[in-house]
């Protein structure tokens, strides 16, 4: 075959990855995924003359970039809910990286964003970028803080599996380590909190942590008393 991605079904949240819509948002039968090199600018028709009527659509495909995954071999194929995400190298099968497209309200297709894609886009392995501080630039002009980006945990690594779930992605590395991103709310990402990240997040692996003891409060005199400490809980290892 020709290594590449195709795919059928719902299209409501682009994540058939064609980079365009569909009758219905329903595509039933298989239908390639973009493979452009050239970004795309989006087209809007407007058939029925300057008023949106009923049963008239301006709509028709919207802009999106070049797809990063043009001339690799995809190995691998990994749909979730709403988005979906494949494994693909260079034609020799060297540097495996991971994409995803679709649906990202929770950041599940990793490249440091919460942005809906048509197409394809790399799953980030970027390194770490200094933030940059806020600061007042005169009367009613503040100028905002951008927070420092962290470092992707699969930056310099081989992805040799991906698993695309509900509003969340994880991938294997060639490292025999874990790391995932996207929607967090019960702990699926497993880094040891409810955090969402919107980009590639190690798998928290730690040996047990002991009990905290309590500490009794006291008084010290006069209008001074000493706030108890309680204790922290015990941490199974990972």
């Amino acid at each position: 075959g020709d290594n590449w991605v195709y795919c059928w079904g719902s299209n409501a949240n682009m994540q058939l990855g064609i980079g365009k819509n569909v009758n219905g948002n329903v595509q039933s039968s298989p239908i390639a995924v973009a493979n452009s090199s050239v970004p795309a600018q989006a087209s809007s028709p407007n058939p029925c003359g300057g008023f949106l009527q009923p049963g008239c659509s301006r709509a028709s495909s919207p802009a999106y970039p070049a797809n990063p995954m043009v001339g690799k071999k995809v190995l691998q194929v990994s749909v979730g809910t709403d988005h979906t995400c494949a494994r693909a190298a260079d034609q020799d099968g060297s540097r495996p990286r991971a994409y995803c497209w679709g649906r990202n309200d929770n950041g599940q297709l990793g490249n440091y964003s919460n942005n809906d894609s048509a197409v394809p886009v790399a799953v980030d392995t970027s390194g770490y970028i200094a933030g940059i501080p806020g600061y007042s630039c005169g009367f009613l002009c503040y100028v905002n803080a951008i927070p420092a980006k962290p470092a992707s945990s699969i930056m310099n690594k081989d992805v040799i599996d991906t698993s695309a779930g509900n509003h969340f992605t994880c991938a294997l590395t060639s490292d025999g380590l874990a790391s995932c991103w996207g929607e967090n709310g019960n702990g699926q990402l497993g880094t040891g909190d409810r955090i969402s990240q919107n980009i590639p997040t190690s798998v928290e692996r730690h040996d047990y942590i002991p009990e905290v003891p309590a500490v009794p409060g006291y008084s010290c005199g006069f209008l001074c008393y000493v706030n108890p400490v309680p204790a922290v809980p015990a941490v199974p290892a990972s």
